[in-house]
């Protein structure tokens, strides 16, 4: 590869209905610093339009969100959750021998 790699673990509240699929919320951590222990991380969700500064790949790319006035009270309809040890996995590029092991997952809604 001639970039570097990251792993990548997200997971995104959508709803979906006649109109297409609107964003509801991001919770996205990505990780390019290799990790010899196990470590516990907790990432929290981010309801509505992420903000200016979030990094362009964790941004919905046809730039639908739930209407922020709606955002906090609206349920989602689906969940969407992406583990990968490569970020560009899903374009089959990654770097040889990555691993990402998850042992324990927890996720909280109230």
């Amino acid at each position: 590869m001639p970039y570097g790699d990251a792993s990548d673990i997200y997971i995104l509240l959508e709803v979906r209905d006649g109109s297409g699929t609107r964003r509801l919320a991001t919770a996205w951590f990505r990780n390019d610093v290799q990790v010899e222990n196990p470590e516990t991380i907790q990432v929290d969700f981010i309801y509505g339009e992420l903000p200016p500064d979030a990094p362009e790949y964790a941004k919905p790319s046809d730039g639908k969100y739930v209407r922020g006035d709606s955002a906090s009270f609206i349920l989602p309809t689906h969940l969407t959750f992406v583990a990968s040890s490569s970020f560009d996995g899903n374009y089959f590029a990654g770097a040889v021998g990555s691993t990402l092991i998850i042992d324990d997952l927890e996720l909280l809604y109230e």
